[in-house]
């Protein structure tokens, strides 16, 4: 696969894996740097790609942790593995947050199922089955993480054939540099 191949290749996977649970990059791994400086990571249902752009956008509790944390040190990495072609993605950026009073949440609260907005109404559980009037209240915890991804890391794990390369990018999500790294 050629180098402009591989790369559209990726990107188009990472646009896929938004709207579709059973993709393999649909959960990835989010690692920031905590309060502390001690590294953090965590598992996050990626929303949304826009492969031209080379961000990625993640929903968040604007009271959590990981919300502080992007807000004082917003590098990032992402870690995705696709277990049935052998394929391993590494990426990192720099994050925005957008909270309840910008547009851009507004917009993805209102694209948001019915369920994803339960998940920020404190107040919902199976005994308090939350309504269009509850998970109204739940905007105020809402976020939206947006990613600029700098560098983007596929490896092939395929045995007998491992391949890797590395992919730079500028501030626009042009490309900067490309290096193979294996073989």
């Amino acid at each position: 696969m050629g180098d402009p191949a591989l790369q559209h290749k990726v990107w188009t996977d990472l646009e896929k894996a938004g709207p579709n649970p059973e993709h393999p990059f649909h959960v990835l791994g989010l690692s920031s740097t905590g309060l502390d400086g001690a590294p953090r990571s965590r598992m996050l249902i990626l929303r949304t790609t826009d492969a031209r752009a080379r961000s990625l956008e993640f929903h968040t509790n604007v009271h959590s942790g990981k919300w502080s944390e992007l807000g004082k040190e917003p590098r990032v990495a992402v870690l995705g593995y696709d277990p049935a072609n052998r394929i391993q993605i590494r990426l990192t950026g720099d994050a925005r947050l957008f909270g309840p009073d910008k547009q851009q949440a507004r917009t993805a609260w209102e694209g948001s199922s019915f369920w994803t907005r339960t998940t920020y109404c404190p107040d919902a559980s199976w005994e308090n089955a939350p309504n269009a009037d509850t998970t109204a209240h739940g905007f105020q915890n809402f976020g939206v993480v947006a990613l600029r991804m700098r560098m983007l890391d596929w490896f092939d794990h395929t045995r007998g054939q491992i391949r890797r390369a590395q992919f730079d990018y500028d501030s626009k999500g042009n490309l900067a540099d490309l290096r193979w790294i294996a073989p």
